[in-house]
């Protein structure tokens, strides 16, 4: 099974649950024929299956990080865990740490985020961004401050759980609040963005917590995040 470039593995359990970091720029699987190696894996993809097709039989692929985001990602060779753990999934039995660099400061340092979230594409002249608009599914974070910045902007480090999975979730809820994420093209400041030559999405899946199968897996936040006010 071939890793695309950066990506390790972080830890195997015992029951045969995989969990590898995900650089930022990585695909979590191939979205075309093209992808093939831009992904985590650099093998073909069953979409049915939701697994990769590799020399040793299927790898299946338990959740999905945005191409931007790094951090922790899941998966597992054998079929009826991964059917387990995304049934934990799917019922808000795993648990997601997010940590993000926003700009600006949140009004109190920690609250419970309730959106309902869709989203369409807007050309906004300087190419086709992410707008959000009202109608959507439920949306629930827990956002906690965990730092605050004064250079280069004034900014904020937070820790983010969210409670539901919808597509690009915590990108629109921050940005909804006036928190954009440093380096988001889509949700995001592009002006700010482009004064910061801000190159990488600062949102880092940090851990995944399975406690009915006693798991838990953790990474460290790539150099952005540590270099970030020096």
């Amino acid at each position: 099974m071939k890793l695309h470039d950066g990506v390790e593995v972080i830890t195997i359990s015992p029951q045969g649950l995989w969990a590898f970091y995900k650089p930022s720029g990585v695909l979590s699987h191939p979205n075309g024929l093209g992808d093939q190696d831009k992904s985590l894996i650099e093998a073909p993809y069953d979409f049915d299956e939701e697994a990769f097709v590799t020399e040793d039989g299927l790898f299946y692929l338990l959740h999905r990080l945005d191409g931007p985001t790094s951090g922790v990602i899941l998966g597992t060779p054998f079929a009826a865990l991964a059917r387990e753990v995304k049934e934990l999934i799917r019922t808000r039995k795993v648990k997601k740490t997010y940590l993000a660099i926003v700009a600006n400061v949140p009004e109190k340092p920690k609250a419970l985020w309730r959106d309902k979230l869709s989203k369409q594409k807007v050309n906004s002249g300087r190419g086709v961004r992410g707008e959000v608009v009202g109608g959507g599914a439920p949306a629930e974070t827990q956002m906690f401050l965990l730092e605050k910045y004064n250079r280069p902007i004034p900014s904020s480090l937070l820790e983010l759980h969210p409670l539901t999975g919808r597509t690009h979730q915590l990108r629109i809820q921050c940005a909804r609040r006036g928190l954009p994420i440093i380096g988001d093209g889509t949700y995001g400041n592009f002006q700010l963005n482009r004064k910061l030559k801000a190159k990488n999405l600062l949102l880092h899946a940090q851990r995944m917590e399975i406690p009915t199968l006693g798991f838990m897996a953790e990474c460290e936040p790539p150099k952005d995040f540590r270099h970030w006010n020096k």
